[in-house]
């Protein structure tokens, strides 16, 4: 048999037996035994349980051998792992309430794609999905990709003679020009989210406009759809472009939007001029 990597959770009074023998067991026949408990790091231990008849008229409970903690249970990833066991004792008695332990066991070769649905007429953004399978997914590396997608951003804006200037962005990724803006995180609020992609990107703080709110739709394939809100901030000096995700950037004026957004954006943009 090939060598598999098997994930072992124990805790405190775990039972003796089940625990030693497969885990040594296991090592035995060559293969990579991981034993983690929550709460305890690699070089801690767990007392075990044993079980003796003496004179009474059932058995008697008796702490055993101090188990060896090999692994980080803070590190488990599900996917790593070929096998899981769960040795009985008391330990499972307390375990079994630990939302951590429960989602290790969940998703325990659980790997696959998984499709999130939502009652006939209701959408959902990517941020609000990841907020609402949080609980299963905060201890996984997972990717949430949507068919409605949501972003918010701020359209800068500065003050020079007697029209005003936009600040545009030129995105690596896409290739295209935009204002700051981008995909809303768990908890966040448009505000909060747009405030935050002004100053990731371009190194700007601002405080929005009151009232100046502007919302456009758009496909982006033949299945999937976005929608962006956006804001309106008043900047000063020059921006500090975030080199990763933005390769240049230029000031342009109203009449100029055409010419650099798709025309949603740039209608969503000139909306916002009223409130300047």
């Amino acid at each position: 048999m090939a060598r598999q990597r098997i994930l072992m959770i124990v805790g405190d009074f775990v039972e003796d037996y089940e625990a030693m023998v497969p885990f040594q067991m296991l090592v035995m026949a060559g293969h990579q035994v991981d034993a983690v408990c929550p709460g305890k790091k690699p070089g801690d231990t767990v007392a075990t349980a044993i079980h003796d008849f003496t004179c009474y008229q059932t058995y008697l409970e008796r702490q055993g051998h101090n188990f060896a903690i090999n692994a980080d249970f803070d590190q488990v990833k599900s996917a790593d792992y070929d096998a899981l066991v769960l040795p009985g004792g008391r330990a499972p008695e307390y375990l079994r309430l630990d939302e951590r332990v429960i989602a290790v066991i969940r998703r325990h070769n659980d790997c696959e794609d998984k499709l999130v649905v939502a009652p006939e007429g209701l959408s959902f953004h990517q941020g609000q999905i990841a907020e609402a399978v949080h609980f299963q997914e905060q201890y996984f590396i997972s990717t949430i990709d949507s068919i409605f997608q949501k972003s918010c951003g701020v359209v800068p804006f500065r003050r020079a003679g007697v029209e005003p200037e936009f600040l545009l962005l030129f995105q690596r990724g896409s290739g295209t020009w935009s204002f700051p803006k981008g995909h809303m995180e768990t908890g966040e609020t448009e505000e909060r989210t747009a405030l935050r992609e002004l100053f990731e990107e371009t190194g700007f703080r601002t405080r929005l406009v009151p009232g100046a709110r502007a919302a456009t739709e758009y496909r982006i394939s033949s299945v999937a759809r976005k929608q962006v809100v956006f804001f309106l901030g008043e900047v000063h000096g020059e921006p500090k472009l975030q080199a990763k995700e933005i390769r240049s950037c230029r000031w342009v004026k109203p009449g100029e939007l055409g010419q650099y957004l798709l025309p949603q954006v740039a209608n969503a943009a000139k909306a916002l001029l009223a409130r300047i």
